[in-house]
């Protein structure tokens, strides 16, 4: 069985109190800034008790909105099912027309959608201005390397489904994130001397 995290006592009410499972024991690990992490430590109990207070708090508040959300979603659909009196008029002759719906809610919500996408998903999608003219190239450059990582992190499609969530459901969610990638690099460097004569020596040499 996985070890369950599901804090103290003090957090927890009735059958959930009985859950609680922290036998992980020393990991080894080493953590930085002399901070003391470890599972069952006071501090590692205090950050762990503090995540799960937030988030019952969260699941506790949101959860009393389900139930339209679920009705959001019924209205938004696209496919309507028929009743018993169409369906008895179907399996009576199939030929007969049943009624035809039209989904008012989705085709505005997608109209929305549509103009929001078109607004804000031009490349490229952040865009930035140098504030003198020495700055020009450097934002040129940035505004560069700030698109090619919106395509390949995907930042339309989760724009888009921030979008949709924010039109449907009255707000929409969306974090930020950045990671950092440590790296080496391999620079080629020039160690030929400067002046009249490096340059010719340096210049007969590289055609050798």
């Amino acid at each position: 069985m996985p070890n369950i995290i599901t804090g103290d006592d003090h957090y927890l009410s009735g059958r959930d109190a009985g859950s609680v499972n922290e036998s992980f024991g020393d990991l080894g690990y080493e953590y930085p800034d002399g901070l003391k992490l470890k599972p069952g430590s006071s501090l590692h109990t205090r950050i762990k008790n503090g995540i799960l207070e937030r988030a019952r708090a969260s699941q506790a508040i949101m959860s009393t909105r389900h139930d339209s959300w679920r009705s959001i979603d019924w209205t938004l659909t696209t496919y309507i099912q028929t009743d018993d009196l169409e369906k008895a008029l179907k399996e009576d002759d199939y030929r007969k027309p049943t009624s035809i719906v039209f989904p008012y809610s989705y085709a505005i919500l997608e109209t929305l959608l549509g103009y929001l996408m078109a607004a804000f998903f031009q490349s490229p999608m952040f865009r930035y201005e140098g504030v003198s003219p020495e700055d020009t190239l450097g934002a040129i450059m940035l505004e560069k390397v700030i698109d090619v990582h919106c395509t390949k992190s995907k930042v339309a499609l989760a724009l888009h489904t921030m979008f949709r969530d924010s039109l449907a459901y009255g707000f929409g969610v969306s974090a930020p994130g950045w990671k950092t990638v440590m790296g080496k690099k391999t620079v080629k460097q020039d160690n030929r001397k400067a002046g009249l004569f490096g340059g010719l020596l340096g210049g007969l040499l590289g055609l050798l």
